[in-house]
């Protein structure tokens, strides 16, 4: 047995302690000690600049524009500002009337096979002229050898105006040729500039407009390929004219052309610009964190009692967080007891009434017995999810961060319709994951929202197969007994056997009491319902449950019978497999991108969610005017459905 008067080890440090209070605690008393783009140096005992800390920052939100949209609006225009001669109107091959690129592609296609096909009368004058056309510059110099007299000397001149109507013939369908090969290139830079500068609206309005000169100039093409072979001579006998035309056009597209390159160059310049003035501020940033950093380190270091009273400032203040989580803990344990009283004198009330033809059969006290399972659980689990999300590293913190940013987890806080999501965390498989520690996040600022109802389960804090809580079964009544303890309910719907087969665990029964009691809500309640981690059920063992309890969330959400608001948010710390994805359309899934942008300061929970209440409260102020009652209902929503 060891002795009582053995000596504990010392504590084991990276630096002294000046550096360990700011490196650690430094941040809570003041931002300009957060660690986001410094470091210590012992070498030159100082905190120096992280090289790797300045990135580049995102450029301003703006709608992003694809090759579609675009051509879609450059079609519009084309129809609205060119005439089409009437007399192709009913012309077999039109690229007016086409919807895409493809589809005019295919016409131009279909257009030329008509051309080059040789057959048949026309084709037999078409094979002719190009054959005079290819080889006539070679045998003009023979027509020069006709004997000159009355009717030579016209045989000779109408020789040579037919040799140089086929060549001009030939010339001019080299460059209908030239055309087509020359479009995928054009086409090409066209993405290419997009893709580069998918939000600048100068870069679309000059895609738009080389897209208008192309489809221009393919008319024209069209139009050649179907004229008949006596007018396409007709057109050449009239000199130059016909090639001036579509010369023009062309000279279009190279002028369009040009004009999107240097579109392309002036927002090149600008962004190069932009990212040379934010590198710039951020190195006097991080010079002024340093300033700063090292001043207070010089002043720890010359006065170690300072140190001293700090770590003891900390130590209280970490000794009353303790404390206050308790009490929590302690206020949502007394507030589950005076949910189970109310029942209870509910319970009791009605007994002292009349007897009705059809009673309760089980009250709301004896089924949130029967369900045998702790509310508090969950919220064991969320402090869990909290306290792993604030030791993350920054670079992990940031891709909750980058979450919070998104318009689509936005619009689902913010709307007042039933919503469904499915984030993809895209990162490691991890049970506790950085969305997880949004989740957390959320469920704290949306429990503030009263009369707001959050209910949650966290499947990565039940992995383990002999857990109870590690099937779909557990989470469903989870979510259950959570509700049952928020919330009032009439249960006079469940019949005898209802009753048995919810002691049974039926699985059915447990669905249909879910939505049974959800049905109960009104327009003066929200329901929230969180579910993190949903990949983990997506085992041989939990699966079918796993997808029969999520389909009947969604069928609730996507119902129009609810007179509340149903939010529905399910999540994966990496992505879920293809049948679970098929659930939800491709609007409502969130996947965070492999990489996200350093923010350097990492995830804030209370800045997050001071602006997830911000999102609600500006929203239903919006929806129902400032004079909204406010003694009424903070969240009083129009309505599961959109009108």
């Amino acid at each position: 047995m060891a002795s009582s008067n053995a000596i504990t080890p010392p504590q084991i440090r990276l630096h002294e302690p000046a550096v360990d209070f700011i490196d650690n605690h430094g941040s809570e008393y003041h931002p300009g000690l957060a660690r986001s783009s410094t470091h210590y140096d012992p070498l030159l005992q100082k905190y120096t600049g992280d090289p790797q800390a300045t990135h580049r920052a995102p450029s301003p939100t703006k709608e992003h524009a694809d090759l579609d949209s675009l051509f879609a609006k450059a079609l519009q225009r084309f129809r609205t500002t060119t005439e089409e001669p009437k007399r192709y109107a009913k012309a077999p091959f039109k690229i007016r009337d086409k919807r895409s690129w493809d589809e005019v592609e295919k016409e131009v296609s279909a257009a030329r096979a008509q051309y080059m096909n040789l057959t048949g009368r026309s084709g037999e004058i078409r094979k002719w002229l190009r054959k005079v056309g290819d080889h006539g510059s070679a045998a003009k110099p023979y027509v020069n050898f006709i004997p000159n007299g009355t009717y030579t000397s016209i045989l000779s001149a109408g020789a040579n105006i037919l040799i140089d109507a086929a060549i001009r013939t030939s010339k001019f369908r080299g460059n209908l040729e030239q055309l087509i090969i020359d479009l995928p290139n054009k086409l090409q830079d066209i993405g290419d500039y997009l893709q580069i500068y998918p939000t600048e609206e100068k870069i679309h309005q000059a895609t738009i407009q080389l897209y208008v000169a192309i489809l221009v100039a393919l008319e024209e093409v069209v139009r050649y390929y179907i004229e008949k072979p006596v007018k396409h001579a007709k057109s050449v006998f009239l000199g130059d004219e016909y090639e001036r035309s579509l010369g023009e056009k062309l000279g279009e597209i190279d002028k369009a052309a040009t004009y999107l390159l240097r579109q392309a160059d002036i927002c090149h310049q600008k962004s190069s610009k932009r990212d040379s003035q934010i590198h710039s501020q951020q190195m006097e940033q991080v010079q002024q964190t340093l300033e700063f950093q090292n001043s207070i380190l010089l002043v720890l270091r010359d006065n170690p009692q300072n140190l001293e009273w700090l770590n003891d400032i900390d130590a209280e203040r970490n000794r009353l967080k303790r404390k206050a989580s308790a009490r929590k803990l302690e206020i949502q344990r007394l507030t589950m007891q005076k949910a189970i009283l109310e029942a209870k004198l509910h319970e009791v009330q009605l007994q002292s009434r009349t007897p009705s033809p059809q009673p309760t059969y089980i009250s709301q006290l004896k089924l949130l017995e029967l369900l045998a399972t702790d509310p508090n659980i969950a919220s064991a689990d969320r402090e869990a999810c909290v306290h792993a999300g604030q030791a993350f590293k920054m670079a992990t913190q940031d891709r909750a961060g980058w979450l919070m940013q998104s318009e689509k987890l936005k619009s689902w806080l913010t709307s007042r319709y039933a919503e469904v999501r499915l984030i993809h965390g895209n990162h490691e498989p991890l049970k506790i994951s950085p969305v997880s520690y949004l989740c957390a996040m959320l469920v704290e600022s949306l429990e503030k929202l009263k009369p707001a109802l959050v209910l949650y389960f966290f499947c990565g804090s039940h992995t383990q197969s002999r857990d109870p809580l590690s099937n779909a079964y557990a989470l469903l009544k989870s979510l259950l007994a959570q509700l049952l303890s928020q919330h009032t309910f009439d249960t006079s719907f469940l019949q005898p056997y209802d009753v048995q087969r919810l002691e049974k665990n039926d699985l059915q029964s447990l669905c249909n009491l879910f939505w049974g009691l959800a049905q109960q809500l009104d327009s003066t309640v929200a329901l929230f319902c969180i579910i993190d981690g949903i990949s983990f059920f997506e085992t041989s063992q939990r699966e079918p449950a796993m997808h029969a309890v999520l389909d009947k969330l969604l069928a609730l959400a996507r119902g129009d019978t609810m007179g509340t608001v149903f939010k529905l948010l399910v999540t994966s710390p990496a992505t879920t497999k293809p049948k679970l994805c098929r659930k939800f359309a491709h609007k409502d899934v969130i996947t965070v991108p492999p990489a996200v942008p350093r923010s350097g300061i990492g995830f804030d929970g209370k800045q997050m969610a001071a602006k997830a209440e911000r999102y609600i409260v500006v929203e239903t102020e919006t929806a129902y005017g400032n004079d909204h009652d406010q003694e009424g209902s903070e969240f009083e929503l129009g309505g599961s459905q959109r009108e």
